[in-house]
């Protein structure tokens, strides 16, 4: 999709706070257990062996992942913003953004109101 929207960089985000799933240090987390050792462990169609989406990602892409972590999200949006552009400066082309609460949400949404391409939960 980067690609044919003409899109250098990208956030992934698969945290949703309210409904107890949150991503501290690229580690997915579902009601502050990692999903590596919870019931998804062993999902028939997505089994989730591994909590570190960097590298889940990292090996479902050939574009580089990095991590956008906690300290820069609870700065806020103008931190996450400058962190994403030091990552697509580095030539990562996604960043994965941890998400402890629906407040790092909106900082997210909000730095990066300008991306044509964000994934998230």
């Amino acid at each position: 999709m980067l690609a044919r929207l003409g899109a250098g960089f990208t956030i992934a985000c698969q945290g949703f706070p309210t409904t107890g799933r949150t991503i501290y240090q690229g580690h997915l987390f579902g009601n502050g257990v990692l999903l590596s050792d919870s019931p998804m462990r062993n999902h028939p169609l997505t089994p989730m062996t591994n909590p570190g989406l960097v590298r889940v990602l990292g090996r479902q892409t050939k574009l580089k992942v990095w991590l956008v972590p906690a300290p820069a999200v609870m700065a806020g949006a103008s931190a996450i913003r400058a962190a994403c552009t030091k990552l697509a400066g580095e030539a990562r082309r996604i960043a994965v953004v941890d998400a402890l609460s629906d407040a790092n949400l909106f900082g997210i949404g909000h730095s990066c109101r300008d991306l044509s391409l964000v994934t998230g939960g």
